[in-house]
């Protein structure tokens, strides 16, 4: 019996020892957004493509956002020939373009501040 005493007590001894070498449980975080969100795994999946467009109305302009299909952000090419497309059917897309010359663009009179040939941008029609 000694020798199962023995084994009983050794076992004892190494759980005592895996419970120590077990990590701690996380200390609560100060954010909730860390207790919220689990961490990803992997890249998120892009569902649908949102793209702004700016409308003139006489009360002052409204941006509304056009749902495209996720096959539409499939590649750079694919994303790019869809806004093509769009500016091509003369949607007047929301962009801002930077300066061209140095610097800021904001309250720069010399930047044309929007996509080439978007010549309908300030027009209302019913």
């Amino acid at each position: 019996m000694t020798d199962q005493a023995n084994l009983a007590a050794q076992l004892a001894d190494l759980q005592a020892q895996m419970a120590a070498l077990r990590p701690a449980a996380p200390a609560p975080s100060a954010s909730a957004w860390a207790n919220a969100m689990p961490a990803l795994s992997a890249a998120p999946t892009i569902n649908g493509v949102a793209v702004p467009v700016k409308i003139q109305t006489p009360a002052g302009s409204i941006r509304v956002y056009l749902s495209l299909p996720a096959e539409c952000a499939a590649s750079p090419d694919a994303l790019m020939s869809a806004l093509e497309a769009l500016a091509a059917a003369g949607l007047p897309l929301d962009t801002w373009s930077g300066a061209r010359e140095s610097g800021s663009a904001w309250g720069n009179s010399r930047s044309n501040g929007g996509w080439s040939g978007n010549s309908n941008r300030n027009t209302w029609r019913r």
